[in-house]
C-alpha cells in the first residue's frame, strides 16, 4: 500500500508530431509516471509542408483519424486531465487552424502549439525523469532529432539554466530537401555551427538521444524483434555501430527498411536522413557515442500537469513562423 499511497491522477498526454502521434496515459505521482498505456503511430502530419506550408488533405485525414482511435483509449481510462501539443509541423502550417479545430472536436482538449524552446524544456523534463541524479548530475546535450525540427538542450553541472536551440530540420524535412536535390551534397554543418559555438568550452561532453529516431537507431543496433523501451532506456550508441547501421540502410529501399524488425512502419522512409543528423551533431560535439533514452517530450507533457511545473505558457496560435 505504501509504494501507492501517493498516486494523485491519473492523466494524459499527447504528443502530435510532424511525423508521429504519441500517446501516453500514465499515474502521475510526486514520485513520477507509473504508465498505464502508450501508443505510437506514424502520420507524416508534415509530408510537403517545407515546400508548401500547408497541411495536405491527406495529412489531415490521416492525423484525425489517429486522434479518433486515441479518444477511445481515454475514453477507457478516463484522465482527469489531457495535455496535447503540437509542434513543428503545426507551427508553421498556415492552414494549421483547419486541422486543430477538428482535433479539438474529437479530443474535447485544446491543442498547444508549443514553442520550440518549451519543446526542449519539456524533453528535458522528461528524458531526466528517466535517470537517476548520478546519471544527469554532469554536463550533457540532450538532442531530439523530430519530424520537422531537431532540438538541442545543454545543461551544464549545476546549471539551472539550459542552453536551448531548436533547429528546423528534422527527419521529414531533411528526407524531402535530399529527394528534391538527389546527387546534390547537403550540408548540415551550417544549421548546427551557431548552437555549438555557445557551448564551445563544454567538453568533454556526454549525450542523451531522444525521440523516435533514436529509439528506432536503438532497436535496430540491439535487434530487437519488437520494440521494448524498457531494453533501448540507456543502450549506449557508438559511431562506429551508426556509421554501420546508416551504411546498411543506405543500400536498402524505405519499403525493405519498413519490414525490419524493431522499427515501426513508415520509420523506414526518414530513418536515414535521421541518422546522417545525428552524424553531423556527434561530429561539432567531438563525441563518439551517445546514450539513449526512450523519454523524452511525450513524458515531459505528462509530467508537465504537475501542479509544481513552471514553464513559460505556450502561444496557443504563434502570429508567424518565423517568430518562432
Amino acid at each position: 500500500m505504501e509504494a501507492t499511497a501517493n498516486i494523485t491522477k491519473t492523466v494524459a498526454g499527447i504528443d502530435l508530431g510532424s511525423n508521429s502521434f504519441r500517446l501516453l496515459v500514465s499515474q502521475l505521482s510526486d514520485s513520477g509516471l507509473h504508465p498505464l498505456h502508450k501508443n505510437l503511430r506514424t502520420v507524416r502530419l508534415g509530408q510537403g509542408l517545407s515546400q508548401t506550408s500547408i497541411l495536405t488533405g491527406e495529412a489531415i485525414a490521416r492525423g484525425l483519424a489517429v486522434l479518433t482511435d486515441y479518444k477511445k483509449i481515454l475514453e477507457q481510462y478516463q484522465p482527469v486531465s489531457i495535455r496535447a501539443c503540437g509542434t513543428a509541423a503545426l507551427r508553421i502550417a498556415e492552414n494549421r487552424t483547419e486541422f486543430i479545430l477538428e482535433a479539438e472536436k474529437i479530443l474535447s482538449v485544446p491543442i498547444e502549439i508549443i514553442s520550440g524552446e518549451e519543446e526542449a524544456q519539456l524533453a528535458l523534463r522528461g528524458t531526466l525523469s528517466a535517470f537517476s541524479n548520478s546519471e544527469s548530475d554532469k554536463p550533457f546535450l540532450i538532442i531530439d532529432v523530430g519530424g520537422g525540427s531537431t532540438e538541442l538542450i545543454y545543461l551544464a553541472k549545476d546549471n539551472a539554466h539550459p542552453t536551448i536551440q531548436s533547429i528546423a530540420v528534422g527527419a521529414v524535412t531533411l528526407t524531402e530537401k535530399l529527394a528534391r536535390q538527389q546527387t546534390a551534397p547537403v550540408d548540415l554543418r551550417p544549421e548546427f555551427k551557431d548552437f555549438f559555438g555557445k557551448i564551445r568550452n563544454a567538453r568533454p561532453l556526454s549525450i542523451i538521444a531522444t525521440g523516435g529516431t533514436a529509439t528506432a537507431l536503438a532497436a535496430l543496433d540491439l535487434g530487437l524483434k519488437d520494440y521494448d523501451g524498457q531494453i533501448v532506456q540507456g543502450h549506449l550508441l557508438d559511431i562506429v555501430h551508426l556509421d554501420n547501421i546508416f551504411n546498411r540502410l543506405s543500400q536498402i529501399s524505405p519499403a525493405e527498411r519498413n519490414l525490419l524488425p524493431g522499427l515501426e512502419q513508415g520509420r523506414g522512409d526518414i530513418i536515414v536522413a535521421g541518422i546522417m543528423i545525428y552524424k553531423i551533431i556527434l561530429e561539432h560535439a567531438e563525441v563518439q557515442q551517445m546514450t539513449i533514452s526512450d523519454s523524452g517530450l511525450l513524458e515531459g507533457i505528462v509530467l508537465s500537469q504537475l501542479p509544481a511545473y513552471k514553464i513559460n505558457q505556450a502561444t496557443k496560435y504563434p502570429a508567424d513562423k518565423d517568430s518562432i
